[in-house]
């Protein structure tokens, strides 16, 4: 684990149980520095979204923390944890659910940039919302013709990365990435994690990026974590994945990395 000074994120023992048979998450413990991409990768079902939901309080954990910059969010309530995860955002698998069909792009990639400004009191000014709008689509290497089309004219790249500008509209300080390419065709998947790791670099931001695919965990982090049934067995830097002490598991997912 990093030098505690230097972490945006740090997680302690946490466990998420459904019943008293059935663990999805047993002490799992890691840190996220400031601007650092970490990789996570298990297959489905070993409690990797699971884990998302926990970090955005979506779920309450049973034992564990969960420290995000100066705040504790596993007691904070209402308002507090509102406040304290507006640099926390998050971008999930699939972006045709993220989008409601029934809003235009433009209402759906400004609503947490909408609820921000209210909850400070500033009102919606038309044209500087607009200027946002814009600001985002071009980030994200988007045409600003689109602020005005529903989410089924878009294609699944596209869609993404609407998803993609909405969570970073309220500048988060830690981006959450949960499978963000795997719902899509194999020749946009590439252009999603190049633009991400652009991001990062240009805007400094923290990722957590989860993935079954170990391939996309090595190009996209500095640091990966590899989950199997609820339990992180393997962590270790980048430059150490092919080290012949990997765990079992690791090695099974590198030889699908391999072919």
């Amino acid at each position: 684990m990093r030098q505690e000074e230097n972490n945006i994120l740090t997680v302690r023992n946490l466990s998420k149980s459904y019943s008293s048979t059935y663990d999805a998450i047993q002490n799992v413990s890691f840190s996220i520095g400031e601007g650092e991409c970490l990789g996570l990768v298990g297959e489905s079902g070993s409690g990797k979204s699971t884990l998302v939901r926990c970090l955005l309080q979506m779920q309450r954990i049973n034992n564990g923390e969960i420290q995000f910059q100066s705040h504790h969010l596993h007691g904070l309530r209402g308002k507090s944890l509102r406040l304290a995860r507006r640099n926390m955002q998050v971008v999930f698998q699939d972006a045709s659910a993220a989008l409601n069909p029934k809003l235009k792009i433009v209402d759906s990639l400004m609503e947490p940039y909408d609820v921000m400004r209210k909850t400070r009191g500033i009102f919606r000014k038309d044209k500087e919302r607009i200027n946002k709008a814009y600001e985002l689509l071009e980030m994200v290497k988007l045409p600003s013709t689109i602020l005005h089309a529903y989410p089924h004219q878009l294609s699944g790249g596209m869609k993404q990365r609407v998803t993609i500008a909405r969570a970073i509209s309220t500048n988060p300080s830690l981006l959450l990435l949960d499978e963000p390419t795997s719902s899509l065709d194999v020749s946009v998947q590439a252009s999603i994690l190049n633009l991400l790791k652009d991001l990062q670099e240009k805007q400094g931001y923290s990722y957590l990026f989860i993935s079954h695919d170990l391939s996309a965990v090595a190009f996209m982090s500095e640091r990966i974590m590899v989950m199997k049934e609820g339990t992180i067995v393997d962590h270790f830097k980048k430059t150490q994945l092919f080290y012949p002490d990997r765990h079992s598991y690791t090695k099974e997912l590198l030889s699908v990395y391999d072919s």
